[in-house]
């Protein structure tokens, strides 16, 4: 089929194009672009046939013929202006016919099929057949995105969104840790946005939740202890593991100034900084490393050893920290208690400001920290990793699209990705 023929499919005669070139060819595809003449079209409001043109709109369709060539129009389309009524208006398109429905019912669930693998609206149209525009109303017009109900653990964290609409880069996402599954995503995790969000959910549903994981961000604290009385609230492991790590990183770089870049001490605690912050004591009987920056090789516990001897702070900080991280995993609930008590009282008499505000840190947020050793019946310990996991995913939607300014847009793309329901209406 050639593409006289694709126009005559379309009522298109080619004596009735006032345009009508071939602008560009590829491997299995042509492109052209194409106007009609201007005709006879009198003004829908008042009938008027004094009409002008007032400009053209360039609107791209693409087609695939019978051999399998794609045809790819852009039909630049006359808006006339009627003097009478100053009303402008388009003259009939003839790849669009009235009364004709734009998206079969298979084309619609093809183009929800690639957006719940993730895939950019570019690629869905271009793999679709269809136009941006047309995918960016399906998934307004097609796309659903309740609200799920609340469950028995609720994981809540935040991933950047920048929704400036809601004032902050941060939006919120809610999960149901249980069926792991979309709460609700919130367009700000600010105390407004979440005080609103609870204040539209039944109280017996509000009641039903037992517990909720998080992060150590104060207004998620206070919105759960307001309309969720009964949960016990957690601080996820990695996030006050990581204000340790961050104390002992402090350390290490304020030791670094005291050496010139040059300075074989200045690249021994950059190169192997790593050592510094893993969880366990090196194995002195692991594989020997080479360090340039002293010109020998060394086990991993000399190198340690070799650090901690340049600066007393750095000790310090060193002990303090893994005097913590190493108990962590041999303690429970019962024994962490007093363990953390010790331990917040170590931070806070420390000579180190990072481990002194480590210390003010842990005593504001200690019953939610410890907390984190509770074991849920048919869950396990308490922990992020659920959103985390889900935080990655949305992390390389956005990446993949190149961002996704409209925030609603966004939240529809979300639960699409993760939700096993039914959005078409």
């Amino acid at each position: 089929m050639t593409d006289i023929n694709i126009l005559a499919l379309f009522g298109i005669g080619i004596t009735e194009l006032e345009i009508y070139e071939q602008t560009d060819s590829g491997d299995g595809w042509v492109a052209f672009r194409i106007r009609k003449s201007k005709a006879f079209t009198p003004c829908p409001a008042c009938g008027s046939v004094g009409c002008r043109t007032n400009d053209y709109r360039r609107k791209p369709y693409r087609f695939r013929s019978q051999t399998g060539i794609e045809v790819r129009v852009l039909f630049e389309h006359r808006r006339l202006w009627c003097p009478a009524c100053k009303k402008a208006f388009f003259e009939p398109n003839p790849f669009m016919r009235k009364g004709a429905k734009v998206l079969s019912k298979e084309k619609i669930l093809e183009i929800i099929g690639y957006l719940k693998d993730g895939i950019p609206s570019t690629l869905v149209a271009k793999y679709s057949f269809v136009s941006e525009a047309t995918v960016s109303r399906v998934v307004d017009r097609v796309v659903k995105a309740k609200r799920r109900r609340l469950s028995r653990v609720v994981c809540i964290d935040e991933f950047c969104s920048f929704n400036s609409a809601a004032e902050t880069k941060y939006a919120c996402m809610v999960l149901d840790a249980e069926r792991r599954a979309v709460i609700d995503v919130l367009p700000s995790r600010r105390k407004r946005w979440l005080d609103d969000w609870f204040a539209k959910i039944p109280d017996a549903e509000r009641l039903s939740v037992e517990c909720v994981n998080m992060d150590m961000h104060r207004p998620y604290r206070d919105a759960f202890r307001r309309w969720c009385p009964r949960a016990t609230i957690a601080i996820d492991p990695f996030h006050y593991i990581r204000c340790v790590v961050d104390a002992i990183e402090s350390a290490r770089i304020r030791a670094m100034g005291r050496f010139l870049e040059t300075e074989p001490e200045y690249r021994l605690l950059k190169k192997h900084r790593r050592l510094l912050l893993a969880k366990s004591s090196p194995d002195s009987f692991a594989r020997p490393i080479r360090v340039a920056a002293l010109g020998r090789v060394m086990y991993a516990s000399e190198i340690v050893a070799e650090m901690l001897s340049l600066d007393e702070s750095l000790a310090e900080a060193y002990e303090l920290g893994h005097t913590f991280l190493a108990k962590l995993d041999r303690l429970d609930f019962d024994s962490f208690k007093p363990f953390l008590q010790l331990t917040i009282e170590r931070f806070l008499g420390s000579s180190i400001k990072e481990f002194r505000e480590v210390g003010e840190t842990f005593s504001n947020w200690r019953e939610e920290i410890c907390n984190s050793y509770i074991e849920v019946p048919g869950f396990g310990r308490l922990n992020n990793s659920l959103s985390e996991g889900f935080n990655n995913k949305v992390k390389t939607l956005k990446k993949a699209c190149y961002g996704l300014s409209n925030f609603e847009h966004l939240r529809k793309r979300i639960f699409l990705i993760f939700d096993k329901s039914d959005h078409r209406k």
